[in-house]
Parts: structure tokens; sequence; C-alpha cells
């Protein structure tokens, strides 16, 4: 974890185990040709670093200073809230942020944020504490993370992985993307779950690791973006895509990375949720694969975007794990996650 302190506020990476990760090696036969009128996708289920730079800088606490109100609080600012710039001027990131502010000193100047998609503004007048001046808020611009790579494209220009929306810790608000990489990962440890302790995948990667593609969107439906070097994709076979009307209730799999590369795992799907409009909770599945059970509980932190693969189809994404039962968890209707990748140009 990285950690910055400043005069004005603190901005940090948070390290955060998503829940993750197929290799198509010993995936069912598929004749494609059976199939000519789907669209082919291919499944991945790589274990990958997630950095992202949030379009604007999130307000995670607003504090008072000793026994004085902070300027944040004064002026309304509350946790949730992307601030974007400073007197008309656009803000670069969260050291832009500090270096405008000790420059203008106790000059009182005006903040423009966001709030529910609302752009605001309010009057902000710096406090001066021990000689130095101070707004009495705590910010976030970046998260860094661990995840899972679900699929990419036909054409493999565009990626698509979790199966649900990145947010922050802190305030639960979406982080919406400024700029982004999704990068290979290694697995070092599990934490295998319990009944009411959910288990995790512990991972790493580094400035050093190739990158997968950039991340353009972090929807309710998971990431999306372009694949920045097709080379270098982990040769998998393509699959059709298996629309829910296709989904039944009965055996299946899931490719899922607990070691060194993806594999599949059999589980079965036990219920399939009606939905009146798209939701990250489609189906209920549950691990009945003895050697991931013995391995991981189950489903556990660090396996969302896992691909759910039942009669040679990629017909969803693990998504949850239920925490009172790690055995047993939700996943994502796969054309859910489709649509975001399409909207890719």
């Amino acid at each position: 974890m990285k950690k910055k302190k400043s005069l004005l506020l603190f901005t940090f990476f948070s390290f955060l185990l998503f829940f993750t990760p197929f290799s198509c090696e010993e995936a069912e036969e598929i004749n494609a040709s059976a199939y000519p009128y789907e669209e082919l996708v291919y499944p991945s289920g790589e274990a990958c670093g997630i950095k992202i730079l949030s379009d604007g800088i999130l307000v995670i606490s607003v504090t008072d200073i000793d026994e004085a109100p902070s300027p944040a609080k004064k002026a309304g600012i509350i946790p949730g809230d992307f601030v974007k710039g400073i007197n008309g001027n656009p803000l670069k990131d969260s050291d832009d942020f500090i270096k405008k502010v000790k420059e203008l000193k106790d000059k009182e100047f005006e903040i423009e944020f966001e709030r529910e998609g609302q752009r605001k503004s309010a009057k902000l007048k710096p406090y001066l504490k021990e000689g130095e001046f101070v707004l009495g808020m705590w910010v976030r611009d970046s998260i860094a993370g661990l995840g899972t790579l679900t699929f990419y494209s036909g054409d493999k220009k565009s990626f698509s992985a979790l199966g649900h929306s990145i947010s922050d810790t802190d305030t639960g608000e979406v982080m919406p993307v400024k700029d982004g990489e999704l990068v290979y990962a290694n697995i070092s440890s599990i934490r295998k779950g319990e009944k009411g302790s959910p288990g995790g995948l512990v991972g790493y990667f580094t400035e050093e690791s190739k990158v997968i593609g950039n991340i353009t969107d972090n929807t309710l439906f998971g990431l999306s973006g372009k694949i920045s070097n097709p080379q270098i994709i982990q040769k998998t076979t393509p699959v059709p895509l298996g629309r829910k009307d296709d989904i039944r209730l009965g055996k299946a799999k899931i490719i899922t990375t607990i070691e060194k590369e993806p594999e599949l795992f059999n589980i079965e799907i036990i219920k399939i949720n009606k939905q009146n409009k798209p939701d990250v909770k489609g189906l209920v599945i549950k691990v009945t694969d003895k050697r991931l059970l013995e391995k991981t509980g189950g489903i556990v932190q660090g396996m969302s975007g896992s691909p759910i693969i039942q009669d040679g189809k990629l017909v969803g994404a693990v998504t949850h794990v239920f925490v009172n039962d790690p055995t047993r968890g939700y996943g994502i209707f796969i054309e859910n996650m489709l649509a975001e990748t399409e909207k890719i140009k």
C-alpha cells in the first residue's frame, strides 16, 4: 500500500481484493460451426491487477480541526463528493489539488465538485493550524487491487472483467475512470472461506507487469476497456455466448485461478433469477468440485469475474459469495457484461 501525506489532506492507494478468475486448455471441445449465428468470445480467467485513477478527487471523510469546524464542513462538502476544480481551473489529481491550495494560503477560493451527477460549487477558506493551511478533508484519487479478466471480445480488441463495479471502500461510491490499466498478476496464497468469514485470494503485481489493456469504464456490470497488445493474450479456445434463455439448472463449470494458471472447476446452477432490469445477481451457483472446496472452501474474494461455462457456452461470471455459506454465490448473466464491451469503439 502506498500512502502519501500532505499539509492539506491524505491521498493513498487502497489495495483491494475483489471477488476474482479458466484457461481454456481443458475446456469442453467446442465445434464453432455448430453455432453459426452466435457470437464467439475468448474466456480468460486470468488473475489481473487493476489500477484506476478516478475522474475527480473523491472526498472520503470530512473532519473538524481541533475544536473548530473544518472549512470543508462549513462549505457543505460531504463524503462521496468528487472535487473537480478550483477557481474555474480543472485539477489533474490530488497532488495538483494540494499544490494549488498551498499557493492560495489563507485566501478564500471557490471549489467545484460533483455530487450524484450534479455539478456544484462552494466557497472555502483554509484554516491555519500550527503554521499550515488545512481544509479538514481526506480524499482519494486512485485505487489499485486484484481482480479477474472474464473474456476478450471475438476480435480481441476489447475486454470485460469482474462482473461488478469497483466502489470506494469508505464511501461506497462507484469510482469513475479517468485513466486505468489492467495488468497480469500472480496469486501467492489463499485464505480459506468459512461460514460468516469470507476467504480470499492474495495476489500481487508490479510496475513491470505486462499490460493487458486500458480500462475505459467502471460500471455496475464490471470493468471494460481496450486491449493494448493482442499478441500477449494467452491462447484460449473461443466459445459461443449463452444468453439467459439458454441457461438451465444443473451442472456447469467455472474457470478460476487459485495457483499459477486458470483451471476449470465443477459447480451447479441452482437458481435462475427473473429480472425486470439487468442486475449482477442473475444466477445462484453452488461449488461441487472437491479440490476447489478443499483449497478455498468455495467462492472467495478474488474470484469475481470467473467465467461460468455451461453446455460449452459462456453464460455468466461469478460476482458474490454468500457470507453464511461460502460454497454458494451469485453470478451475472454474461449478456449484461457484453453490453458494456459492445459500447467500446
